[in-house]
C-alpha cells in the first residue's frame, strides 16, 4: 500500500473524473479478483461472462436512450471500441470485406481536427493507412466544421473514393467541444454513410441536464448553449 500507491496515476479517490479509467474502488478490486479466479472463455457456449454482458448493454441502452434491440459490446477500452466501430464501417462500406479486405487507399473517413489522435490509429491499425482519416476543419466554437466536411466528402467521391463513415466527437480531449451531432446526423443520412459518436469523454453527460440535448442526435435540433461545453450509431 505504501510503496505502490503513491505511484499510480493519481485516480485513487473516489471523486476523482480526470481520466477515462474509473477510481480505485473496493468493489472493483472484488470483481477483478472473480474474474482472474474464473478465467471465462467467452468465446463460445452460455457463461454467466457473455449473461452478465448482455444485461450490462440493456443497461447502457436505456440509460443512454437507445433503442432496446439495439446491440454492441464490452471491450477493455476508447481505443479498441474505435477500432471495432471503424472495422464495422469498413465492412458496411465494402462487400465482401471481411474476407478479401480491401485495397489501401481506396476508403476514407471524416473526424474533427480535435478528435482524439485513437481515431487515426483506428484506420492504421486496420489497413487504410493514416491518410485516409480525413480531419475536418473546426469553427470557432471547435466544433465539426459542416460545410468543410460537405466539402470533403463531396471531393472525395470526384476522385473515386469511397467514404464509409464519419466520426462525431462528443467531448474533445483539448477544449471540451461538441460537434454538432445532429446537423452531422443529417448528413450521414443523406450521404449513406456510417455514423460513429466517439463519446470517450462525454457520452455520459447523457445521465445529466447540462448537455444532454446535444448528445441525443434527436430529430429534433437541440436548443444550442451560449457556450461550448465540455457509441456508433448507423443510419
Amino acid at each position: 500500500m505504501q510503496e505502490i500507491l503513491p505511484y499510480g496515476v493519481g485516480d485513487t479517490h473516489l471523486r476523482f473524473f480526470g481520466w477515462v479509467h474509473g477510481a480505485g474502488t473496493p468493489s472493483r478490486v472484488a470483481a477483478d479478483i472473480a474474474a482472474a479466479a474464473m478465467s471465462v472463455d467467452t468465446g463460445g457456449r452460455d457463461h454467466i461472462a457473455p449473461v452478465v454482458e448482455r444485461q450490462v448493454l440493456l443497461w447502457c441502452l436505456e440509460m443512454m436512450g437507445m433503442p432496446a434491440d439495439g446491440f454492441g459490446l464490452v471491450v477493455s477500452g476508447a481505443s479498441m471500441a474505435t477500432i471495432i466501430a471503424s472495422k464495422v464501417a469498413r465492412d458496411q462500406a465494402v462487400a465482401g470485406a471481411r474476407l478479401g479486405g480491401v485495397e489501401r487507399g481506396q476508403l476514407v473517413g471524416y473526424a474533427s481536427e480535435l478528435s482524439r489522435s485513437r481515431i487515426k490509429q483506428a484506420f492504421h491499425g486496420l489497413g487504410l493507412g493514416l491518410d485516409a482519416c480525413r480531419l475536418v476543419a473546426c469553427n470557432e466554437a471547435f466544433e465539426m466544421d459542416l460545410q468543410h466536411l460537405r466539402h470533403l466528402i463531396e471531393l472525395d467521391r470526384q476522385a473515386g473514393l469511397t467514404p464509409p463513415c464519419v466520426v462525431g466527437t462528443a467531448g474533445a480531449v483539448s477544449m471540451g467541444a461538441i460537434d454538432d451531432l445532429h446537423d452531422i446526423s443529417a448528413i450521414c443520412k443523406k450521404e449513406q454513410l456510417w455514423f460513429h459518436v466517439d463519446g470517450a469523454f462525454c457520452a455520459g453527460g447523457l445521465l445529466g441536464r447540462l448537455v444532454h440535448d446535444r448528445l441525443t442526435g434527436s430529430a429534433t435540433p437541440p436548443a444550442r448553449p451560449l457556450t461550448s461545453t465540455s457509441g456508433s450509431i448507423r443510419h
